[in-house]
């Protein structure tokens, strides 16, 4: 009897379930790493195929489609968007001698374009100490990035919006050979990226004086949605 199968990216984001024009349903459960599912022995007829979305993401739209007698009926892949609800990672770091920890991360990886970036926040909606990390252009998978400030290099940044000065929020930036971040896991079809970082960076002009962060042992491990 023929099959159906299909990819839910990310791997994890949702559950399957396949019913026919009499209702019978059937909900299975996606290969937690790959994302692929296999609904097997159909009849053969017309079917919709209904996700539901792990909390954190969107649910998408249904897919309709059919079974020939012999073969799999591939509905391809189904991605899903998060909706900024849940956290997808987190990390931690030392900043100054003050350790952080960053519940809050998101980021994204486009592999075709080279750019990359990883935000770790301790608090969900800002005003609370934020790491940025920004490769321009120069993404290119597992390996360690020295920060620098120029075009087409790799930024870190740090920043505490709700410790003001002027009226605006306390902000750092690397300067050239001022650290760097390692790439320890990166899977462009699930969207883990995963690795270490420290620097020291330099107050910008919102910052008093010429004070400096020194970030130290630096981690940040998460999940995005794959893009091109």
């Amino acid at each position: 009897m023929p099959d159906i199968t299909g990819t839910i990216r990310p791997a994890g984001a949702a559950t399957v379930t396949v019913a026919d024009t009499r209702g019978l349903s059937r909900t299975v459960k996606p290969d937690t790493t790959t994302g692929v599912f296999t609904i097997s022995n159909l009849p053969i007829g017309n079917y919709t195929l209904a996700f539901t979305p792990s909390p954190g993401y969107n649910r998408p739209a249904e897919r309709l489609t059919s079974t020939v007698r012999g073969l799999t009926t591939d509905i391809g892949v189904v991605t899903l968007q998060g909706n900024g609800t849940v956290s997808r990672g987190g990390g931690s770091w030392t900043a100054n001698g003050s350790s952080y920890t960053g519940f809050f991360a998101t980021g994204a990886v486009s592999p075709v374009t080279g750019h990359a970036s990883v935000y770790l926040s301790t608090l969900a909606q800002g005003g609370g100490e934020l790491v940025k990390l920004a490769w321009d252009g120069n993404f290119r998978g597992l390996g360690t990035y020295s920060f620098g400030v120029a075009p087409g290099q790799t930024i870190a940044g740090y920043s505490n919006p709700a410790a003001t000065y002027g009226g605006l929020g306390l902000a750092y930036w690397t300067s050239p050979a001022a650290g760097s971040v390692t790439v320890s896991r990166f899977d462009a079809v699930n969207g883990i990226l995963a690795g270490t970082f420290s620097f020291q960076a330099a107050g910008s002009n919102q910052t008093p004086g010429s004070q400096t962060v020194a970030v130290t042992a630096g981690s940040f491990s998460l999940r995005y949605v794959p893009r091109q």
